[in-house]
């Protein structure tokens, strides 16, 4: 069995991204570039979740960040940083150019996205 899918859509990124985190039970940590405006929308179950992100100003929305503190959400900080991996223990990571914003996963968006389940071992 392959435990590797691309993702072809923003869309499909999107529910991706919320059905891990949505679903997992083990721990949850986010790593992207910038934060934007609709992130708590595709973090669900917030309380918990591990997200570091580059603070660059006009990247990086504060009133975004605040949000996700306030629902629970630990936020570290990277200078320069680029990737984007949505990660949880048990239920696989999805690694893709998408940003945490409404922005990065919007129908226009064309980036490219891969989904690997987690090991069996996990």
């Amino acid at each position: 069995m392959n435990d590797e899918h691309i993702l072809y859509t923003s869309a499909e990124v999107r529910q991706k991204i919320i059905e891990l985190f949505s679903t997992s039970r083990g721990r949850r940590v986010a790593i992207t570039a910038f934060v934007g405006a609709g992130a708590d929308a595709y973090l669900p179950k917030a309380n918990g979740i591990e997200l570091v992100c580059w603070p660059k100003a006009g990247g990086t929305n504060p009133f975004a960040l605040r949000k996700l503190m306030k629902k629970g959400v630990s936020v570290s900080f990277v200078d320069s940083l680029h990737m984007k991996v949505y990660w949880t223990e048990d239920k696989g990571a999805v690694i893709t150019s998408a940003a945490a914003s409404t922005r990065s996963t919007t129908p226009s968006a064309s980036q490219n996205w891969r989904w690997k389940r987690a090991p069996r071992s996990c």
